[in-house]
């Protein structure tokens, strides 16, 4: 059985959230990746239930997934994932053993403050992270030369490598004031290569694609895709990391309707409490193009197989993806097809002639500009 550290236990009694206990009651250890570590398992939906009734909703300002993928046209970046806990409702004395545990000097403790479990954790989290990374929707004046991304409580810059150097030590500074501690495994400093929100990115080369941790979880539901059954809960979860790759590399999503629309149909009976979380669903017929489209999911660069004008005037597009990549041949046949070449993004104005120059791509700057590419657009 693991333990937890006396010195932490004893901050935590100082802090008024744990004292000192008289056993186990409800001690709880979890293996994950082969190492056992103690949890607090919370059931939280009883209070989630009240505060939705009051009217509040959590609100995380996330983009689709795509819309952060320009920024691999940087230097390099530099990642922070923080360990954030927050204690809120007081424990009845009757319950307290519940939440008991042991410190490694043999001392048994209990919670007397709940860590929060509720729905407003991620816009907490979201929060402090924003405000620690200076990003500019939330601190005035930071920043502005370098790409600041949050995705709740990852942290990511983007830009010039003595800037992100600049910035990040900043960031580490703050941190160790305000005792915040990050995740080793997610601490990149001013890299060229590492993963961010399920991406795996490379400033080095100017490309994306999905994260080695995404495409494990991919890989291990074609157990569950080719046996022709899994439950209802890991369908959903399943289409949701299916819809993030797809952003990722580029994949017309239109091309899987049908598997997409039996995972709906899924989804919506979870959430009308037609199907338990547990319950098996048989994929029969969808089977071949869930697993076409799981190995879709996996791939690690961009693919144009869309509408040539697809996203055109709204944000990126298939020639946009191809012309940063300097994919000259696809940029051929997106023009042959019919493509736009002057379509700008709605956010910064950028058409793929702007994305092939910045990036030095020779040839599709020739191709753009053969096929009539305005050089006179001007960006925001």
């Amino acid at each position: 059985m693991s333990t937890f550290a006396s010195a932490h236990a004893r901050e935590l009694q100082a802090h008024g959230i744990a004292q000192r206990g008289r056993g186990p009651n409800g001690l709880v250890v979890e293996e994950k990746e082969g190492v056992l570590r103690q949890r607090f398992i919370l059931w939280t939906y009883d209070a989630n239930a009240v505060v939705e009734t009051d009217g509040y909703q959590a609100h995380v300002p996330l983009q689709h997934v795509s819309q952060y993928l320009e920024a691999v046209s940087e230097e390099c970046g530099s990642t922070r994932d923080f360990r954030c806990g927050f204690y809120g409702i007081e424990i009845p004395i009757a319950s307290l053993g519940l939440f008991a545990f042991q410190d490694d000097a043999g001392e048994w403790w209990e919670l007397t403050r709940l860590p929060v479990g509720h729905s407003c954790a991620p816009e907490l989290m979201h929060t402090v992270a924003s405000t620690a990374a200076g990003h500019p929707e939330y601190v005035d004046g930071q920043y502005a030369d370098v790409v600041a991304h949050v995705w709740v409580d990852n942290i990511r810059y983007a830009g010039p490598r003595d800037l992100v150097l600049a910035v990040t030590s900043r960031l580490d500074e703050l941190a160790s004031e305000a005792g915040m501690t990050w995740k080793a495994a997610d601490t990149q400093t001013a890299a060229q290569r590492y993963e961010f929100i399920g991406v795996e990115w490379n400033h080095a080369d100017g490309t994306v694609g999905v994260s080695r941790r995404m495409r494990s979880r991919l890989q291990r539901a074609e157990d569950a895709i080719e046996a022709g059954s899994m439950s209802a809960s890991y369908v959903e979860s399943l289409a949701d990391r299916l819809l993030h790759a797809s952003a990722i590399t580029g994949v017309f999503v239109g091309e899987f309707y049908f598997v997409l629309k039996f995972f709906r149909r899924v989804t919506n009976a979870l959430n009308r409490g037609e199907k338990a979380v547990d319950e098996k669903v048989v994929l029969r017929q969808h089977t071949a193009v869930a697993s076409r489209m799981a190995a879709t999911g996996c791939a690690a660069t961009y693919r144009a197989c869309c509408r040539a004008d697809a996203g055109g005037g709204v944000g990126w597009t298939a020639l946009d993806i191809a012309s940063l990549h300097g994919h000259s041949e696809v940029v051929k046949e997106l023009i042959a097809a019919g493509a736009n070449v002057d379509v700008q993004h709605k956010d910064n104005g950028r058409t793929a002639l702007h994305r092939a120059s910045h990036n030095g791509h020779l040839q599709v700057v020739k191709e753009l500009i053969a096929a009539g590419a305005n050089v006179d657009v001007q960006s925001k």
